[in-house]
This record gives structure tokens, C-alpha cells and sequence, in this order.
């Protein structure tokens, strides 16, 4: 377990989870989440290394703010993700699960660029959105509603 390399968790902790993984049925990573055995970026990046993407920590500074026209609050909101950067028809996405396939493939084929996924915290991505909100920067085009992106790739 890479919180247990990165010394994140220590072994009675691993032990305990162990433990509550075989008797609940729960899995792992909701095990270290409800006991708050780690900080939510220190899992995150942790769960970066594993997964093999890059781990982000992003302000709503960092943000492009022509990138806020690509994509609907709503649809950003509930799929938790934000655009960050575009660099050579490759949009970078900050993204809670940069394993959703289907919501990468959705803004791939709706934006027409290439995504790469980062890893970040839920938390980080709902306070980028709101200040980008407040801002009044974040007008989206990408489609109408979230239900078209349910439509079109969650079902």
C-alpha cells in the first residue's frame, strides 16, 4: 500500500484496516477515508502514484479562465473535475477519479481535445469551481444541461 511506503499509515493502522476490509466488505480506500487516517491530499497523491497520474493541488489562480467557457458548472460539479490548462490540443483536467473513462471520453468528444487526467481532492475541485463562480468566470458551452452528459455517456 503506497501510504504505508510514503509513512502515511503505520502498521497497526494497515493491521486494523486489514481487518475491517475482510469482516465489512468495505473497501480499502473507504476504510482510510472515514477513519481520517491521512490527509485528503496525501491520499490523493498517494492514490496518484498508484494509478500512475500526476497529483495537483490547484488554486483557482492556475485556472485559465477561457478554459471556464468549455464545460457547464453543473456538468463540472457533478463530475468533479475542472480545466485547467491547454496546451497543443491537450486539455488538462483536475479531476477527483482521473480513472472516469466515461466522463473523459464525454469531454474529449465534446471539446475535441485530447484530456489528460490529473488527480485531485474534492475539496480542492469545489473550492476552484465556487471562486470561479464568484468570479463570474465560469459560463460553460459545452452542452445544456448534466443530463445531456448523463445521456450521452454516464447510462
Amino acid at each position: 500500500m503506497s501510504c504505508m511506503k510514503k509513512k502515511l499509515i503505520n502498521s497497526d493502522q494497515l493491521s486494523a484496516i486489514k481487518f475491517e476490509n475482510v469482516n465489512t466488505g468495505k473497501s480499502i480506500e473507504q476504510i482510510v477515508k472515514d477513519r481520517g487516517y491521512v490527509k485528503q491530499e496525501d491520499f490523493a497523491e498517494a492514490l496518484g502514484v498508484v494509478y500512475n497520474v500526476p497529483f495537483i493541488n490547484l488554486t483557482v489562480e492556475q485556472v485559465d479562465p477561457n478554459l471556464m467557457d468549455l464545460v457547464p458548472l453543473n456538468v463540472a460539479k457533478k463530475y468533479k473535475f475542472v480545466p485547467f490548462e491547454l496546451k497543443e490540443n491537450r486539455l488538462s483536467l483536475a479531476m477527483l477519479d482521473p480513472l472516469d473513462l466515461q466522463t473523459i471520453d464525454f469531454i474529449e468528444r465534446k471539446t475535441g481535445y485530447e484530456v489528460v487526467p490529473y488527480i485531485t481532492t474534492e475539496k480542492t475541485i469545489e473550492k476552484v469551481l465556487e471562486g470561479a463562480k464568484r468570479q463570474g468566470t465560469w459560463r460553460g458551452n459545452l452542452c445544456s444541461s448534466s443530463r445531456d452528459h448523463g445521456n450521452d455517456s454516464k447510462n
